[in-house]
């Protein structure tokens, strides 16, 4: 797709999967991260239903949320992310008796997390300010009942913390009507907006395939996508309004063949809410008078859209079809948008750079077995991402399985399964979620095992830690120096140091200094730092040059 109109970067883009998971990673080249699967968050147990969602911010912390009883009532649980670890099971949604649903999570920096879930029909938050923080009592959002329930909850945040989250009032005037409601970045609670988004309230607007989609730009301001009459509209929100006016997704025609009914949007901004990316699946004429079914996406200027570019890997006339687009895309408008084929039940996925993407590529070296892949993404902040997908291979002895596959520049690494054959199959509607951190490390998490013996899991891509560079000067005057390195980047946890001097190891630790533990000699010496990540993971340091000099020099 051509370029709408050139613009400057803002500076603020430099602060920043019974079924198999599969994963796909850079075979040619070096090894420089693996897949961990299998990190068990909470189970076996009777008790855990499904998970609901999974959140990293981009400094690495996070979350995921999940249904599972609490005396045989569905309830909803949340493990917070910090330093590369899963924290305890922690029920949020305290106080409400009845069962609850549709749970929702985002994550911000330094552990600000913000879930919103569904209780006897109406709309309820949890915050937890940062990671040192509980999480609040609930909270109603919005009011429903068992007879008019909330559908089909959004949820957003901000790298700066500020969320948003969209959310169907039902019966509604046409079936549906599409809300907001906004949670400050210093705020513990969300506030509505008064009236609905919808462009003719007589509409059915947000319901089924036409779910909302909500995303927020870095500077607290957000846009919504949804299904309404056949068609996806989008509508900008700023911190306190709507706009005015309606931006239509699904009136572009794709390679000359005329559009039809569109649903299934999601929505992603820059950090400069001006620019973004819009993905969604519409229905096409395949030049036979019979519509099928297309993934496309649309660049979007201010209040402007960029012609429709199919992102799925077909042409027409199409043999199949292509639905469930998922979009990952960082703050400079990078990443990935995935999907499915709708006959060979085969995930896709394309590479979004300078505001096009690339043709989209078929994923999955095994046959699928008739399962549908419900393929998820997510972008890191540095040209890597993450795809995963259910799959079943054919036989599928041990059912289905969650597979997955890392990229990198442009290049998927080998696919990899991240559910562990010994926890049993993947049930189909347990959730499949993929998040990444600004780094590239990313989390893949699913429910996995039967009911009666289910686990949350997550399976961890951890990038190699960065070098840890020496920061003494090169000529000291003491035999005892303290020894400075700059940290090595690991936003999976803390990595540990190991200090070398004249290649003989003299210390760990995961501070960033070291003084030797016996004087050193004088003259020349050489020294490096080891980084070691919390998963074992190994990079060795360069050599540095240290000269102890502590005789004055003659006259």
């Amino acid at each position: 797709m051509p370029l709408l109109q050139s613009r400057p970067r803002s500076l603020r883009a430099l602060a920043l999967g019974a079924a198999l998971v599969v994963l796909v990673a850079v075979a040619a080249a070096p090894a420089r991260a693996a897949w961990f699967p299998g990190t068990v968050v909470d189970g076996p147990s009777s008790s855990i239903v499904e998970v609901d969602g999974l959140d990293l911010s981009m400094d690495g912390t996070g979350g995921v949320v999940y249904i599972k009883q609490d005396n045989g009532v569905n309830h909803v649980f949340v493990s917070q992310f910090f330093q590369g670890q899963f924290g305890p099971s922690q029920r949020v949604d305290p106080g409400l008796d009845g069962p609850s649903s549709s749970a929702r999570i985002a994550a911000s920096e330094d552990g600000r997390l913000a879930v919103v879930f569904i209780n006897g029909g109406s709309l309820y938050g949890v915050v937890a300010s940062d990671k040192t923080q509980p999480f609040t009592q609930p909270a109603q959002v919005a009011e429903g009942s068992q007879g008019a329930p909330i559908i089909n909850p959004a949820l957003d945040m901000s790298v700066h913390g500020a969320a948003y989250v969209a959310y169907v009032t039902t019966p509604g005037s046409g079936g549906g009507d599409i809300h907001v409601a906004r949670l400050g970045d210093a705020d513990q609670s969300f506030k509505q907006f008064p009236g609905t988004l919808d462009q003719d309230a007589s509409h059915q607007a947000g319901t089924g395939n036409g779910r909302p989609s909500v995303a927020v730009a870095a500077d607290g301001t957000a846009i919504v996508a949804w299904g309404e009459a056949g068609g996806v509209l989008m509508r900008r929100v700023d911190r306190d309004s709507f706009s005015s006016s309606f931006i239509g997704a699904s009136d572009s025609p794709l390679d000359g063949h005329t559009p039809g009914q569109a649903d299934s949007p999601d929505v992603a901004l820059e950090d400069d809410s001006s620019y973004g990316e819009v993905v969604l699946r519409q229905d096409f004429d395949n030049g036979n008078g019979l519509p099928v079914s297309r993934i496309i996406a649309r660049h979007l200027v201010a209040g402007d859209l960029g012609p429709a570019e199919g992102i799925d890997g077909l042409s027409f006339p199409v043999v199949e079809g292509a639905n469930n687009p998922q979009l990952g895309m960082d703050l400079r408008g990078r990443g990935m948008a995935s999907g499915t084929r709708m006959s060979s039940l085969t995930p896709t996925s394309a590479f979004l750079r300078n505001d096009a993407f690339a043709p989209g590529a078929v994923l999955g070296s095994l046959n699928n077995g008739g399962t549908d892949p419900q393929t998820v993404t997510a972008a890191g902040q540095n040209l890597t991402g993450v795809v995963a997908w259910l799959q079943a291979p054919t036989p599928a002895p041990d059912g289905v399985v969650v597979a997955g596959r890392f990229s990198v520049n442009n290049t998927y690494e080998d696919e990899v399964q991240l559910s562990p054959g010994e926890f049993g199959p993947v049930p189909t509607n347990g959730g499949l979620f993929a998040a990444s951190s600004r780094v590239g490390d990313s989390i893949v998490a699913f429910a996995q095992g039967p009911s009666t013996d289910r686990r949350v899991v997550a399976s961890v891509y951890a990038r190699f830690p960065g070098h840890a560079t020496p920061h003494t000067s090169r000529v000291v005057h003491t035999k005892e120096p303290l020894l400075r390195w700059l940290p090595a980047t690991s936003v999976f946890g803390p990595p540990t140091y190991t200090v070398y001097m004249d290649g003989k190891q003299i210390g760990q630790t995961q501070g960033t200094t070291l003084r030797p533990p016996n004087p050193l000699s004088e003259g020349r010496h050489n020294w490096r730092v080891d980084t070691t990540d919390a998963h074992g993971q190994k990079r060795a340091g360069r050599k540095r040059g240290l000269r102890v000099k502590t005789t004055p020099s003659a006259a």
